[in-house]
């Protein structure tokens, strides 16, 4: 029986195309494709689907010959829709084992188009680690003993920093922590109505925090600790999918500010510059707000509600501020962060995958 690999080859002869001829077509390099035919790299979900279109074939076509045993087609309303799952849900991800975190308002289409984006990665993910037989299960722990009240949002924090092993100092690389405890972080192109989704893997175990790639790194930051706020809840009752209220919204954001601007440290902070509510200068708190990744509105809005920041001083930095996201078209003043990076788990895999290709040869 031919290999997918196989299959692409004599594909591809039978349409007389060289391989710089169909890599082009695919957007990759002769170099890539190569790889692919050569069975060195196995190819996403994603690819085979535009490769078919390529050679102009069904994907069907290139795929079913090549569907191991315990293997059906699960048919959508197109070729390039479809998704095939193996019926172990050992191999392939499907969309409908991706449980939603929180329940939204929005429609159906939108969050099957969020899938869709996702599932790429998510079975390359599983592709790799499957060859490399290792554990793919988020080890960070979602469940902790909490109430949904101010006080809870707090403790929930500390919690779950604990988990990530970070005490109480500001976070400079929060998605390499995630992804290192194998939480899978994806940026989406989506409406600018939608900032951010979750999904829960119910086969894998995986925690998915998608966000819209538009956002300004510190608005993504705050994203994912949104995000990672409701895994907790979702994590603590049972996995359930959490109805999001507006009291939970309230909670969920609470957690967020604590998550991201620990109490202890901001308090430090202020003492060690003998800073008191009413001496701070909007420069002061630009520089401070930078060392916690997060929005100058938002780095306000923490200090006055810990008391340490006075809310006439406050109200004068919001209404500055606006002004300056108004004529910026809501970016951030300086120092901005740089952009976040993320995958760097999936590369590590990658380049451990590729040593056992070459180690099998």
């Amino acid at each position: 029986m031919q290999t997918i690999s196989d299959k692409i080859r004599a594909l591809r002869k039978a349409k007389h195309l060289k391989q710089g001829d169909l890599a082009k077509k695919l957007g990759m390099t002769s170099a890539q494709l190569c790889r692919i035919e050569g069975a060195k790299h196995a190819p996403s979900i994603k690819t085979i689907t535009r490769i078919a279109r390529a050679l102009d074939i069904p994907v069907s076509d290139l795929m079913r010959d090549d569907l191991p045993k315990g293997t059906e087609i699960k048919h959508c309303s197109s070729d390039e829709e479809r998704i095939y799952a193996d019926t172990n849900k050992s191999n392939i991800i499907v969309a409908d084992a991706m449980k939603l975190v929180r329940e939204t308002a929005e429609s159906a289409e939108a969050l099957a188009a969020i899938k869709r984006q996702l599932l790429s990665k998510e079975n390359e993910y599983t592709a790799i680690e499957n060859e490399l037989g290792i554990s793919s299960g988020t080890t960070l722990q979602l469940s902790f003993p909490f109430s949904c009240d101010e006080r809870g949002a707090e403790i929930l924090a500390r919690a779950l920093r604990s988990s990530c092993d970070v005490g109480a100092a500001p976070f400079s690389n929060l998605t390499d922590i995630l992804e290192s405890r194998n939480v899978h972080i994806a940026f989406i192109k989506t409406t600018n109505d939608i900032q951010s989704r979750s999904f829960y893997n119910v086969n894998s175990h995986v925690l998915t925090i998608a966000v819209n790639k538009k956002l300004i790194p510190e608005r993504q930051l705050y994203r994912i600790a949104y995000e990672l706020g409701y895994a907790c809840v979702f994590g603590s009752t049972g996995f359930n999918t959490v109805h999001e209220t507006t009291t939970m919204h309230k909670f969920i954001r609470r957690f967020a500010a604590a998550f991201l601007m620990p109490e202890d440290t901001l308090r430090t902070t202020a003492s060690q510059l003998a800073l008191s509510p009413s001496t701070w200068t909007m420069g002061l708190l630009l520089q401070l707000k930078y060392k916690f990744g997060v929005t100058a509105e938002n780095f306000a809005h923490r200090l006055e509600k810990i008391d340490l920041l006075a809310p006439s001083l406050r109200k004068h930095f919001k209404e500055e501020l606006r002004n300056y996201y108004e004529e910026h078209d809501n970016s951030e003043p300086p120092p901005n962060l740089k952009p976040l990076t993320i995958d760097s788990r999936l590369s590590l895999l990658k380049l451990r995958a590729s040593s056992c290709q070459v180690h099998k040869q």
